[in-house]
């Protein structure tokens, strides 16, 4: 262990700032290093001049403890230090020490143990050596303030400190009556008042002690933190950010949860009795625009919130921000609703804008026109960048060259034109128009054929869903563009009817032109051909056509019986049993060519379907769609309950079927229905979106609507 310099008692006064300069000055000279002059703060003598080429910025480090001394100053005690670089002293509470620029006494900061020169501005840092100096320094200067707290000090009365090894361990002295501490300063008294240690009273060894702690304390957390994983800190700042979302997250609930009751603050001189109170109902506050199912139990948080993003998406196909062209005044379509029927106002009803309306008056729901709006959301996402679509490839859609086909495209267009979209008005207008345009390129310029490349049994069925798609986009628009290419494509139909001279096999449609036909390519056909009838529209559509097609219906129909009268059941082709799909579509056919409401085999035929075949039936484990959509499209002609009863278990069937989650989110899974894997994904989604706007797609032909009679259709 190094030895340390012993601690010597010197006397200094004022006087002796001269010798104490001389001494410096001598060192000076002996040594080539400069070394600093210390004088008294109490001298009044002028600060010794120092040589030019000292001065430069001096580092006090390399600290050599040579001799610690203790100094009466008459005020207090000084106890000083001497190192390689100059002296440091403790005087009262304060710590000195010399610039070693200019010699200048300069008072250290305790807390940062730095020090500024007030006359040549050099600023100093003291090393982690000279800390352990100055508190050796200080350790035996509070070993004095202990020292003269325990013993008497007379006024002027000589004092010797014993000599001892600086550093070693203290041993306090016995106190002396003749061996205290010199002070000039005013008598202490012996009884000393006693108050409370505020945070200035610390002592500069306590001081130093607490700010090197807190530099340990710093360091360490640097040291921890420069030392630490990337990743861990990340992890920890990710983990704190994710608390405080579910602390916010689980507060809201908290909240949301709370019941509270809101009390009146304005203040009566009346006294009053206090009504009852009466908890509000969560679906009371509840504002839907589309009718709510009745049986919905809206006090089931589920159902509740069911309802609420029904309501939202049925909003989607009432709002067009972006019309291509100025929509008809609503009074004007309202007053056409109410004054015209039958064929003349078939398509009034699309009108976006009468919605609700429709909906209430025939029987919808929230729920039947948020299937709508999201089966037309997935068939406008499987469109071809060229606007088609395509039965067997439309997970290929975004592939730029991939091939549509005319049967998917007249399908998937026929539900955008029943909930009112066309090329110019509505949600979907570029959607429509891509298609539009699609199947005028794609049909045959001359004889208006639009099978395409569609040659088997599925070509005729194709032309006639696409005759249907181009007549009601002309209806619809007025837009001239399309009253030719309409034209030719019910020119093809007329042109493709069998004709013969046996009234019995004449009249019909089938899978090529001219051949005996089948009740169903003859059913899109004639819904082609009452579309174009429409007296607006000014298409030709030959009388004989029409007088034919009735003639093979009665072909189709089954003959006088004990239960049925003629007419009442039909079949596919001859030969074929009856069934509930072709009596469906046949029935249809027949209130379009002119079969009254009140015809008995109208009314025979609907109590023996509902009876036999609700919609609700399944055929070796799949639903009939083909004949649930011709089926309601009957009913909802029909009316009454009969129409009642169908709409109710058509809903809870259908609705239910279509995709919620999934990249087929709105679709209709094909193997659900009958013939359903034939058509695909495409034809299924397509009939069940069209089924469910019945309420609209087409007026029925046996009532008059009116929009502002309180007459609105329930299901139950």
């Amino acid at each position: 262990m190094a030895n340390f310099p012993t601690i010597h008692s010197i006397h200094h006064d004022a006087g002796d700032d001269a010798s104490l300069q001389a001494e410096a000055k001598s060192k000076r000279s002996l040594k080539p290093t400069m070394q600093p002059v210390f004088v008294s703060l109490d001298s009044t003598s002028p600060l010794p001049m120092v040589d030019q080429k000292y001065k430069s910025n001096v580092a006090m480090n390399d600290v050599s403890t040579k001799q610690l001394s203790q100094q009466d100053t008459g005020e207090s005690i000084r106890l000083t230090i001497e190192t390689a670089t100059g002296k440091i002293w403790v005087e009262g509470n304060s710590l000195f020490c010399a610039c070693p620029q200019c010699s200048a006494p300069m008072s250290v900061r305790m807390w940062l143990l730095t020090a500024d020169c007030w006359q040549c501005g050099t600023r100093i840092q003291l090393t982690r050596e000279q800390e352990e100096a100055v508190e050796r320094l200080l350790r035996d200067n509070e070993r004095h303030r202990q020292f003269e707290n325990e013993t008497e000090t007379p006024p002027n009365a000589p004092s010797t400190t014993p000599t001892r090894e600086f550093g070693s361990p203290s041993v306090d002295p016995e106190p002396k009556p003749t061996s205290k501490v010199e002070s000039t300063g005013p008598q202490r008294s012996s009884r000393k008042k006693r108050r409370r240690k505020s945070a200035g009273d610390a002592t500069p060894l306590e001081r130093i002690r607490k700010m090197r702690e807190r530099r340990s304390t710093i360091a360490r957390m640097r040291e921890t933190f420069r030392m630490t994983p990337a990743w861990l800190i990340s992890f920890l700042l990710h983990l704190i950010l994710i608390i405080v979302l579910l602390m916010l997250y689980f507060d809201h609930l908290l909240e949301s949860k709370v019941e509270s009751i809101t009390l009146s603050t304005a203040i009566s001189v009346v006294d009053e009795e206090g009504g009852e109170i009466t908890l509000a109902k969560p679906e009371q506050d509840l504002d839907f625009e589309a009718p709510v199912p009745r049986d919905a139990d809206l006090a089931d948080a589920d159902v509740r919130e069911t309802i609420l993003k029904a309501d939202q998406d049925a909003k989607e196909l009432r709002v067009d921000e972006n019309p291509q062209t100025q929509l008809p005044d609503l009074n004007d379509v309202k007053r056409s609703l109410t004054t015209n029927q039958g064929q003349s106002a078939r398509f009034v009803a699309r009108d976006p804008r009468l919605r609700v309306e429709m909906l209430k008056k025939e029987g919808g729901t929230s729920l039947t026109e948020a299937a709508v709006a999201r089966g037309l959301r997935w068939l406008a996402k499987v469109q071809n960048s060229d606007g088609s679509w395509s039965l067997e490839d439309y997970k290929y859609h975004y592939r730029k060259n991939n091939r549509g086909d005319m049967a998917a495209t007249a399908l998937a267009l026929l539900p955008f034109l029943g909930a009112g979209q066309t090329h110019e008005v509505g949600r979907y207008k570029s959607t429509v128009a891509k298609g539009l345009r699609w199947m005028i390129e794609n049909q045959d310029s001359n004889s208006g054929d639009l099978r395409g490349r569609l040659k088997s049994n599925v070509g005729m069925y194709a032309h006639g869903q696409g005759a249907i798609v181009l007549v009601e986009a002309y209806a619809l628009s007025g837009d001239e563009q399309f009253r030719l290419p309409a034209q030719k494509a019910i020119d093809f139909i007329v042109g493709s009817q069998h004709i013969t001279s046996r009234r019995s096999n004449r009249g019909g449609w089938r899978y090529n032109p001219g051949s005996v036909g089948d009740t169903s390519v003859t059913g899109w056909q004639m819904m082609a051909l009452q579309s174009a009838l429409l007296p607006q529209l000014g298409l030709d559509v030959p009388r004989k056509t029409i007088l034919y097609a009735s003639d093979f219906l009665d072909s189709m129909g089954n003959r006088k019986s004990s239960r049925f009268p003629a007419g009442t059941r039909y079949r596919y082709i001859r030969g074929s049993d009856f069934s509930p799909a072709m009596t469906a579509e046949a029935l249809l056919c027949r209130i379009y060519l002119g079969w009254k409401r009140d015809d008995i085999r109208l009314k025979i035929a609907t109590e023996h379907l509902l009876e036999n075949a609700p919609p609700s039936k399944k055929e070796d484990g799949e639903y009939n769609l083909y004949y649930i959509y011709y089926a309601t499209q009957f009913f909802h002609h029909y009316g009454g309950d009969e129409w009642k009863k169908w709409n109710s278990q058509m809903q809870k069937t259908l609705v239910p079927l279509q995709r919620t989650t999934g990249n087929y989110a709105g679709s209709f899974d094909a193997d659900r229905f009958a013939w359903g894997n034939q058509g695909g994904r495409i034809y299924s989604t397509s009939l069940a979106v069209c089924t469910l706007e019945v309420y609209y797609r087409h007026l029925p032909l046996f009532k008059q609507i009116d929009i502002d009679a309180d007459d609105s259709v329930s299901v139950e």
